[in-house]
This record gives C-alpha cells, sequence and structure tokens, in this order.
C-alpha cells in the first residue's frame, strides 16, 4: 500500500514538474498574486497548473487589454469553447483606467473619480462578466494605454509554458484603431508559442469591415444567450453598490448592437499549426 502511495505521489510531481519546471526571475516579473476560479475564488497559480497538468486540461487564453474587450469581441466564442470541453484563461493586462467613460460619468451624472478609483470599477464589471462567463481569469494593471510589447510578450510566454494551451486569443488591429489593441497583437504576432494563435474582432461587427482572412464564427443560441448575459454585467447600473455601467457608455451605438443582434463574431487564425485542432473546435 505504502508503495503505491508513493508511486502516485511520483506520478503527480512528475506531471506538475513537466509545467512548472523554470519559475524563474524572468517568470517571476509577470506572474500573478492569484488566479481567480470561475466562481471568482482564488488560486495558487502553480496549483492551478499542477492540477491542469495532472487532469490533462486543454486551455483556450485570452488576452484582454481592457475590461470589456474579451466579452465584446469573443463572448459566444469562449462559452462555445467551454461548451467543447476546454477550460478558459481571460487576463486582463490593464485596469481601463483612461476611458472616455470616466469623463461621461463625471459631466452628465455627476459621479467623479480619480483614475485609480474608475479602474477598480471596471474590474468589477470585469469579474462579474468572466464569472458569467464561467471562465478563470487573472487581472494585471500594466497603465491603460501604456502596455509594451515585450512585457505582453513575456506574459503570453508564461502561460504557455504551463498550460496546454490550443489557442491564444489577442484583439485585431482594427479600424478604430486602440493602442493597447495593436501592442497586445503584434506582441503575439511576434513571438513563438506553443499553442496556435488568433486575433478576435472588437469593433468590426459595428463598422462591418472585412478582416482580411477572416472566419465568421456562427454561434450557437445557448452561446449568443451567454454572451448576452456577460454584456449585461458591463451595462449594469446601480450607484449604490458602485455599479456605473462603465464599458456601456463608452460606446453605447456598438452595444446596443451587439445586445440586440450577436449572430456572429469575428475571429482571424494567424498560425495554424494543428489543422485537425481547428475542425474540432471552430
Amino acid at each position: 500500500m505504502r508503495k503505491s502511495v508513493l508511486f502516485m505521489l511520483v506520478l503527480l510531481s512528475s506531471a506538475c514538474f513537466s509545467r512548472v519546471w523554470a519559475w524563474g526571475a524572468a517568470d517571476t516579473q509577470v506572474e500573478p498574486y492569484c488566479v481567480y476560479t470561475p466562481e471568482g475564488h482564488r488560486m495558487d497559480v502553480k496549483n492551478l497548473c499542477c492540477i491542469s497538468a495532472i487532469e490533462g486540461y486543454r486551455w483556450i487564453v485570452v488576452y484582454s487589454p481592457h475590461p470589456d474587450d474579451e466579452t465584446l469581441g469573443l463572448g459566444a466564442t469562449i462559452n462555445y469553447y467551454k461548451r467543447m470541453g476546454f477550460k478558459i484563461m481571460v487576463v486582463l493586462l490593464t485596469h481601463g483606467e483612461k476611458s472616455v467613460s470616466r469623463e461621461i460619468l463625471c459631466d452628465t451624472y455627476g459621479f467623479c473619480f480619480s483614475e485609480k478609483e474608475f479602474g477598480l470599477f471596471r474590474v468589477e464589471e470585469f469579474k462579474a462578466a468572466v464569472m458569467t462567463l464561467g471562465a478563470y481569469y487573472v487581472i494585471y494593471d500594466y497603465g491603460d494605454q501604456n502596455l509594451k510589447e515585450e512585457i505582453v510578450q513575456k506574459i503570453i510566454l508564461y502561460y504557455d509554458k504551463r498550460l496546454d494551451v490550443a489557442y491564444h486569443f489577442v484583439p485585431a488591429i482594427e479600424k478604430w484603431y486602440n493602442l493597447d489593441h495593436a501592442v497586445t497583437a503584434l506582441a503575439l504576432e511576434n513571438v513563438h508559442v506553443r499553442g496556435n494563435k488568433a486575433q478576435f474582432g472588437i469593433y468590426a461587427f459595428y463598422y462591418t469591415v472585412n478582416i482580411h482572412g477572416g472566419i465568421i464564427f456562427h454561434t450557437d443560441a445557448e452561446d449568443v444567450i451567454a454572451k448576452r448575459d456577460a454584456l449585461y454585467q458591463y451595462r449594469y447600473w446601480n450607484p449604490a453598490k458602485r455599479r456605473y455601467a462603465i464599458g456601456y457608455l463608452t460606446f453605447p451605438e456598438l452595444w446596443d448592437l451587439l445586445y440586440s443582434k450577436c449572430e456572429f463574431e469575428i475571429i482571424l487564425i494567424i498560425i495554424d499549426e494543428n489543422p485537425s485542432l481547428r475542425s474540432s473546435i471552430t
């Protein structure tokens, strides 16, 4: 009996070691304080990596420069992958404190906050939306409109090394240009990872532009409902609970369109090293 237990411990240690073998100084620069579970509970990132390796989880990792990017551009797709048995990790890179909706809240509604306070309110919207989608999530704060390609690449490599990633998703560089979106897109494009790479359109639906090489992902009714439920977390107005519909106020026209009509999302596969994988998950 003791030999069996010892053998199992060795197997568990080996599985963990294969994913957590290089926790060096470069990794600790971007190592999150914790990972949040889909239920909102804190979890040590090393424990998550070990469990993932032991259980054989496959992951979809979404890098969101600001709160709401992940739901606007990929909410239905996230739910689809989750239904297909994948684990989802959403990595928030900034608190989105530079949003124009901070001025709107102050000038129009009389709710005036510092950038730091405002960013924390945006993070609360993000948490509610991602939990609605049933995803794991990590929160960084590298400064809105201040992302650096090198840092984003380190973050991407951090998760690529520790999780069995099927796809890394980043926002596409679209007509409605956003510096942080561009930096995140270029970071993934210019780094070598084991997982496949993909971009998702956020504004393309509103502007009806065609992303060259784009794949139109037709969503199931269940996925549309999941996206709408998550979008609602960014529309929720209840100042008594410190909820100010910040995501919605940033671009009401886009939100109204997406909330009423979510038939598709636009995905661009950059590198598809495993065609059989793509056919099984898209």
